[in-house]
């Protein structure tokens, strides 16, 4: 194999395992085209395997200096996938947010019951409620906590919504199912998951 038919970029791209490849194989080019001549230099043939020897030394150092980057990089890629899977369950909760809100302006108005508008706000919260319990059974499979307190609150919401159907309610009556709704907002608010910057604030900047 002559160096003319071997892809250095490619082998670049490999990374760090490439590149302590390629310097190896430039040695051992070199260890061969000395050996191919009548008379070997001894000088010339124990440095090359000196330079390979190095060779393979520093790659070795390097790549134990690179455990820690790689790991850290790890921590990093986990933080950003927490980050996406919070922000993704926080626009979920704006969703539960805004249809409860939009409910509960639409019975303000009417100052009676609308169960049209009521099974419209219960299918829209059902299925963001679903979603969120999805993105953290997928994405968050250890957070139990955060999943208990979304199936807690779903349940009430659930439960509040139920209530408001009753066609018996009068104006006093509604006005404390919206009140109701209004206590399930503020819990749905709740669901909001904090989202932590990946670089501590505080921390001084060089």
């Amino acid at each position: 194999m002559e160096l003319a038919n071997v892809d250095i970029i490619k082998i670049l791209g490999y990374g760090l395992s490439g590149f302590a490849f390629l310097l190896v194989f430039l040695a051992f080019m070199l260890l061969r085209k000395e050996q191919d001549k009548p008379e070997p230099r001894k000088m010339i043939v124990q440095t090359i395997w000196m330079f390979m020897g190095l060779c393979l030394t520093l790659s070795l150092v390097v790549g134990l200096l690179s455990i820690p980057i790689i790991n850290s990089n790890n921590e990093k890629e986990k933080a950003i996938a927490k980050l996406t899977s919070n922000l993704s369950v926080n626009r979920k909760a704006d969703s539960i947010d805004a249809s409860l809100d939009k409910l509960s302006i639409r019975l303000a108005q009417l100052q009676k019951i609308d169960t049209n508008s009521i099974v419209a706000a219960e299918k829209d919260i059902a299925g963001s409620f679903t979603e969120i319990e999805d993105e953290l059974n997928t994405n968050q499979p250890d957070n139990k906590d955060a999943l208990q307190k979304v199936q807690t609150t779903k349940a009430q919401v659930t439960q509040d919504l139920g209530k408001l159907k009753d066609p018996n309610q009068n104006k006093d009556t509604l006005k404390a199912a919206m009140a109701r709704i209004q206590i399930r907002t503020n819990a749905v608010k709740m669901l909001s998951f904090p989202i932590k910057p990946l670089v501590d604030p505080e921390a001084k900047t060089p």
